[in-house]
């Protein structure tokens, strides 16, 4: 190639020559000799276009051939060794690093219920990833607060009726072990709206089986009895509840357990022998167990009789082997150690007969053979209910263990209720006792008949009658669980003042000492006063917002200011003293129109400081939450000022993600620390973008989803999740952040029925309209017009397919992703950047890139130049022997 280089050269210095040289003789020798160089350079060169002249050729031949469709005759070579050999070879150079392959047929679900209760399964909708895990909580969590109900009283109405308590109580233990092991993790922070939610969805469960439960005339004495859960009542205050919704429902559902807090007869966990219990009581009323105690009792009179035999019987033995003894002389010899006369074989005989004790197995006072008999055969919808609140009340160990004895695995319990037991050997709560039973106590020795009194054979029932007991989490631990902890150093010391709303400042100025240097003492005064009395809280943000106080930028400070505002806060028992009932004292400031004006002017102003500065995403996260928490709780009155705010926000973050997308694009800076850092920064404001979207579930919403809105969800969910993978560097997102990102998975996954419908009315145009912005493929082309099928007929299914030009796209609206025939967005494989062209146009530039039309082609997903219209495809010629060779196409 050099060699030709330089000839090419010496042919141009040769032109312009002979334009200089003005001689008759010597031009046309210089003519001919040039034309002599370039005949011999077209023999030994490869003429490029040789190609064209047989595909001319094979044209021409196409139009004369007619195939028969039908002729079996007629067909494609499969070539199957061919294409072994060539995936081999292009598997082993090319896709290790590109593309985040997805198998796409995997995870389909046809649908998220239980094939026999309708009840949808945690099993069933989760791949055991923490991705998938999440949303399938979510999933429940949803189908519970809008469906449970329906649910039941659904199932009610069929043949076996409380059958579905069965159903409820299994679907409700493989929830909660799933939701604790995913929200909760020992002492520590994990996911302060996770728990929260399941804190709802189980009291929820709880309440709606007690309200069916009292709606039947057999049960109706519950609504008499207590519902005492430990620390229930104060546990609300830590809730954190971002919408209006969930802070209705926790009102309702503390309404509720409040009203039977106070409740005069006993609950169902403690006492279960008082008179006035529920079982006793139940037991009381019924002829079934009235009958089968009373043959309870009259087996037991019947065994106590054939003791009483026994026990004759064997003092006769004993009487008569003794009366044949004093007939008798001793004849054993004293040398003789083993060998015994017939008298002293006798007397061993007689003082060897001996009678095992007799244990009765049921208490002999009425109330608690009463309770013993309504543990055995309560009815089984009382059973469910019960042990579902019994493992509300051990969490987060839902079945503790004991060290304590079952009536039906002790002697002589197990062989004379067993028959009588009704329940399942899997349920939970169990009839315990803290003693062992006489039967297998030392006690328990055969007696010798001669030397024990007939009433020394005969006991009472040794078992106490309890149930499993539970084991309460520490108050504090759960507390610890609704909070989050602060790592910075700088404010770490200040966790105290970030735990609830205690007035805690003399306590900050007594901690100045541990103030950092980094940290102005004002800050730290500041920061650590910030939640000193629930009712200044807003307050407080109003007066930093105005003097700016404190920094913002800090994540700390955004941890602390996002707590305080999301937290439902200390619940007034009056609801007539509050402005709203469902809002509680610590949010009644956003009740009242003139201070919500006053946080729109400051936020206002915030937001204009902010809108081209990028560099602080932490500012746009803090703002949003906050306007975020008036819009779901300020009056009507303020719902369009608030809505405009909102979709501010949106488009501030839409534009730093354009922003920095265009820094990474035309960065020629090798550093990937520092693109990492960025792709980060585009992950969080995605993230807190989403969480915008959330205007359009609430209930105080007015404003309608659009088509543009969904365009500009997927855009926004798919640029999290490309810069997510195109990070080359693991991600370490902080709790918080990644907190937010599962509450932004938690909108996502509530918008979508609407996203669905809407998808649907319009024959998915927005699916269209998406890919033509998205896909560089069809943007160079500029229009599509595609059909889409949603994968599962589940509303809460985000899979949409399609086909495009022989390729299969697929679009994962809940998670972002999309797929061009199983691959998604990538970098471009080593054998394209190490290619000696690449190098010589490109040098070190990395493309982000797509799968493009041809096979084993890739598309810049980005357009470049001054336009940004010029898009670069990568793709390799079509040569059967040698290397194939790197062609790069511009395409506009």
């Amino acid at each position: 190639m050099h060699c030709l280089r330089k000839i090419v050269r010496r042919l141009n210095k040769i032109d312009d020559l002979l334009s200089t040289i003005d001689s008759n003789n010597i031009t046309p020798w210089m003519k001919n000799i040039r034309e002599e160089i370039k005949h011999k350079i077209d023999r030994i060169t490869l003429n490029l276009d040789w190609q064209k002249s047989i595909e001319k050729n094979q044209k021409e031949n196409i139009t004369k051939l007619q195939l028969n469709p039908n002729q079996k005759e007629i067909f494609q070579h499969s070539c199957q060794k061919l294409k072994a050999y060539l995936n081999k070879k292009h598997s082993s150079t090319s896709n290790k690093q590109f593309y985040d392959s997805y198998d796409y047929n995997h995870w389909s679900l046809t649908s998220v219920a239980h094939e026999d209760d309708g009840l949808p399964r945690v099993s069933v909708l989760t791949n055991h990833n923490d991705d998938a895990m999440g949303i399938a909580l979510i999933r429940i969590e949803i189908w519970v607060q809008s469906c449970l109900e329906q649910w039941i009283n659904r199932s009610l109405l069929l043949e076996n009726g409380y059958k579905c308590f069965e159903n409820l109580q299994s679907f409700y233990e493989d929830y909660q072990h799933e939701a604790l092991d995913f929200y909760y993790s020992g002492n520590k922070s994990t996911d302060p709206m996770g728990y929260s939610r399941f804190i709802l969805t189980s009291l929820t469960i709880i309440r709606l089986m007690h309200i069916k439960l009292c709606e039947d005339i057999r049960f109706e004495r519950l609504k008499s009895h207590a519902i005492e859960i430990p620390h229930l009542m104060d546990l609300f205050e830590f809730l954190i509840l971002p919408n209006r919704d969930d802070m209705i429902r926790a009102r309702d559902l503390y309404d509720y357990f409040l009203e039977f807090n106070d409740k005069s007869y006993p609950d169902l966990l403690s006492n279960i022998d008082l008179q006035n219990a529920f079982g006793v009581h139940f037991a009381e009323q019924s002829v079934e167990i009235n009958e089968n105690l009373k043959k309870i009792q009259e087996q037991i009179e019947h065994d106590k009789k054939d003791k009483i035999q026994e026990i004759n019987n064997a003092k006769e033995k004993y009487e008569e082997l003794m009366k044949k003894v004093n007939d008798l002389k001793c004849e054993c010899e004293k040398d003789t150690f083993y060998r015994k006369c017939d008298r002293c074989s006798m007397i061993k005989e007689a003082n060897n007969i001996k009678v095992d004790i007799y244990e009765c197995p049921i208490p002999s006072e009425r109330r608690s053979a009463l309770a013993v008999m309504f543990e055995l055969q309560m009815p089984n919808e009382i059973r469910c209910y019960r042990d579902i609140l019994w493992q509300f009340v051990n969490r987060p160990t839902s079945n503790p263990s004991n060290n304590m004895y079952e009536w039906l695995s002790t002697r002589p319990h197990q062989n004379k209720l067993r028959q009588y037991f009704k329940g399942s050997r899997s349920c939970k709560v169990k009839l315990v006792s803290e003693t062992k039973s006489i039967s297998e106590s030392h006690y328990s020795a055969p007696r010798h008949v001669m030397s024990t009194s007939m009433e020394e054979y005969f006991y009472d029932n040794g078992l106490q009658v309890q149930i499993s007991p539970t084991r309460i989490i520490n108050f504090q631990d759960e507390c610890q669980t609704l909070t989050p902890q602060l790592t910075d150093s700088n404010y770490k010391d200040l966790q105290f003042s970030i735990n609830n709303t205690k007035f805690v400042q003399n306590r900050v100025i007594a901690e100045l000492s541990k103030c950092s240097l980094k940290l102005k003492s004002a800050e730290f005064v500041e920061f650590g006063s910030f939640r000193s009395g629930h009712r200044l809280q807003w307050w407080n943000l109003l007066s930093i917002l105005e003097l700016d106080s404190l920094s913002m930028d800090e994540e700390s400070v955004v941890i602390l200011i996002t707590h305080a505002l999301l937290q439902y806060g200390p619940v007034a028992k009056d609801r007539t003293s509050l402005i709203s009932s469902w809002c509680p004292e610590s949010h009644q400031q956003l009740l009242e129109d003139h201070f919500v004006d006053e946080l729109i002017t400051r936020l206002n102003r915030h937001l204009k400081d902010c809108e081209c500065n990028w560099q602080n995403e932490l500012i746009l996260v803090i703002i949003t939450v906050i306007v975020m928490r008036i819009f779901t709780i300020c009056n009507s009155t303020r719902k369009d000022q608030m809505t405009n705010l909102v979709l501010k926000c949106r488009m501030i973050g839409e534009k730093w993600i354009e922003l920095i997308s265009k820094t990474i694009q035309n960065s020629i800076s090798s550093d990937s620390d520092k693109t990492n850092a960025l792709r980060n920064k585009i992950v969080i404001i995605g993230i807190i973008n989403l969480l915008t979207y959330s205007i359009y579930t609430d209930s105080s919403n007015t404003l309608i989803l659009s088509n543009q809105d969904i365009i500009s969800l997927l855009t926004i969910a798919t640029t999290i999740h490309d810069n997510s993978i195109l990070n080359k560097t693991t991600v370490h997102m902080s709790i918080f952040m990644r907190n937010l990102m599962r509450h932004s998975e938690y909108v996502l996954l509530s918008i979508h029925p609407i996203i669905s419908k809407i998808l649907q009315d319009t024959s998915y145009e927005s699916l269209n309209k998406f890919c033509t912005i998205h896909w560089a493929v069809v943007r160079t082309k500029g229009i599509m017009n595609n059909k889409w099928k949603k994968r599962s007929t589940d509303i809460y299914d985000g899979w949409y397919d399609s086909e495009y030009e022989s390729k299969k796209l697929s679009i994962d609206c809940l998670r972002g992703r999309f797929f061009v025939n199983k691959m998604t967005i990538g970098f471009l494989p080593d054998r394209v950047t190490s290619d000696d062209l690449f190098r010589r146009v490109f040098g070190q530039h990395i493309f982000e890139v797509q799968a493009a039309e041809s096979e084993d082609s890739y598309i810049t997903k980005h357009g470049y130049h001054t336009d940004g219209n010029v898009h670069y495809e990568f793709a390799y010629d079509n040569e059967y022997y040698g290397s194939r060779q790197l062609i790069v196409y511009e395409r506009y």
